[in-house]
């Protein structure tokens, strides 16, 4: 998988990691944006949901929940941050399950939006 600008990609045993760049648009008439890709939020998250702690540990390790573009990637990251946190597993649907008992899965998109998450990861794989 080749990166857009910004962002570097690692494989440490064979794992799918994405750490983003943290540069600021310097020269601009408004709010800067912050760089982003929604493929590689994507399969990140979908990654951890299909593969658990191993992913998460390292995912855990580079990124924060600002790192995430969208209010519903960050609402999904805090849930498995939170589940992981907490000893437990990290899959679909306990990543669901906790959404759901935060009253937060709507905000994350719901169901199908963690399954699209799921099915963007296998892509990416």
């Amino acid at each position: 998988m080749v990166p857009r600008p910004g962002y570097q990609v690692d494989r440490p045993g064979g794992q799918f990691l994405v750490t983003p760049a943290r540069a600021r648009h310097a020269e601009s008439d408004g709010p800067a944006i912050p760089p982003h890709d929604l493929d590689i939020e994507c399969a990140t998250l979908g990654a951890m949901l299909l593969d658990g702690s191993p992913v998460v540990e390292q995912v855990v390790a580079r990124l924060t929940t600002r790192d995430f573009y969208l209010d519903r990637h960050r609402t999904t990251f805090t849930a498995i941050l939170t589940l992981y946190e907490g000893g437990h597993a990290v899959d679909l649907m306990t990543v669901q399950d906790a959404l759901r008992s935060a009253g937060e899965l709507d905000a994350a998109g719901g169901p199908a939006a963690l399954a699209f998450l799921v099915e963007q990861a296998s892509i990416a794989a």
